[in-house]
């Protein structure tokens, strides 16, 4: 087969319209020009590899394409077409406005859709983002929305959409011992503006032969785990303790659940909670054991959230003015089967309860050698 090179170079050509597409992110270093080939990978490189900052800059010295990006950011939400908000739908009643579902019209097409209002993303292991929301937290039922109005971004953009990667330092360049093989001596102050959030998923299973350990309640108040909002203490989220019939008056009194014992299960992590899901194979059991009061509210509020999903689409629907989206459906139907009585899988159907913590850590910059 003999390639035609000129045809293939009119397609790239066409795919690709005009420069700016060409670089990429490397149209974010400044001075491109004088920049040598090694140094522009190196930089797109180390781009991609940065983490968001919890109070991120605009830089100073800027080339005019940190704008380009909020066009294309994933972590952005533009209104597609004028949107009507049609109903509210908080996931935790006493927090209605920390994290929520707004059911949406679109003007235009007809179509019900869902925005959803959270503080986070998580990517994957302990990478993920902060969210704006203070346009979203703006609204609410019977209000209009305009096209391409932004509704929520990260904290990686400013109010005009540019991009900030990082924040804006006074440096010097200082021949030391210390500064040496690449070495960079920081302030307290711009260790303080590097600082980053880490947010980690901790998932704490809990049969039905367990106890969650009293460790943050009393003998009047029983308290697993911090609720939404509060911070970690001493860096253990939760302890699980197996339930064993023959050791029963010893290890479940009162003083024995408020301490952690060699033998118990310790979850560790630092920071503060900012979600929490219960999802219960054996929901009866959560008010057998005084140790499932949290975990039981939480799975309540859960059943809660379902119905007034159900409820809000199924009375959409009566209405027939409009089609629903794929999204809204499949969580529609996520409900509905929660409802119906459905096992969670977790690698297999498990017996009990799984709770997923989403904790965030202000990871500041530590001090180390290079």
């Amino acid at each position: 087969m003999i390639m035609d090179f000129n045809k293939e170079m009119e397609e790239e050509e066409r795919r690709i319209p005009n420069q700016e597409k060409i670089l990429g992110k490397a149209a974010m270093q400044p001075f491109a020009n004088t920049n040598s080939g090694s140094r522009k990978i190196l930089f797109e490189t180390q781009l991609e590899h940065s983490l968001a900052l919890m109070h991120p800059e605009v830089p100073i010295i800027q080339t005019g394409y940190e704008i380009r990006f909020g066009d294309y950011s994933s972590s952005i939400y533009q209104a597609p077409n004028d949107l009507e908000i049609m109903d509210k739908i908080p996931k935790f009643q006493d927090k209605p406005n920390h994290h929520y579902y707004l059911i949406a019209r679109d003007l235009d097409t007809g179509e019900y859709d869902y925005i959803e209002r959270k503080t986070y993303n998580h990517n994957t292991e302990a990478y993920g983002y902060l969210y704006d929301n203070s346009t979203l937290d703006c609204l609410d039922i019977g209000y209009e929305v305009k096209k391409d109005e932004i509704l929520r971004k990260s904290y990686a953009f400013d109010e005009y959409m540019n991009r900030c990667d990082g924040v804006n330092l006074l440096t010097a360049y200082v021949c030391t011992d210390r500064s040496m093989e690449d070495g960079i001596i920081l302030s307290e102050s711009a260790a303080e503006k590097l600082a980053s959030p880490l947010i980690r998923e901790v998932k704490v299973q809990v049969n039905d032969n367990d106890l969650l350990l009293n460790i943050f309640g009393d003998e009047n108040h029983y308290k697993s785990f911090p609720d939404i909002g509060e911070t970690i203490k001493g860096g253990i989220l939760c302890a699980v303790r197996r339930e064993k019939t023959e050791e029963c008056l010893y290890m479940q009194s009162i003083d024995r659940l408020n301490k952690i014992l060699m033998s118990d299960t310790k979850y560790t992590v630092e920071g503060q909670v900012i979600d929490i899901t219960v999802n219960c194979n054996n929901p009866d059991t959560l008010n057998d054991k005084y140790s499932n009061c949290q975990i039981d509210y939480y799975y309540r509020e859960r059943r809660r959230f379902n119905k007034d999903i159900i409820n809000s689409v199924e009375r959409l629907m009566k209405l027939g003015n409009g089609s629903f989206s794929t999204r809204l459906m499949k969580l529609y139907d996520i409900a509905k089967e929660e409802e119906d009585g459905n096992q969670f899988v977790y690698d297999k159907v498990y017996s009990g309860t799984m709770i997923t913590f989403y904790v965030l850590q202000e990871s500041k910059v530590d001090i180390g050698v290079a």
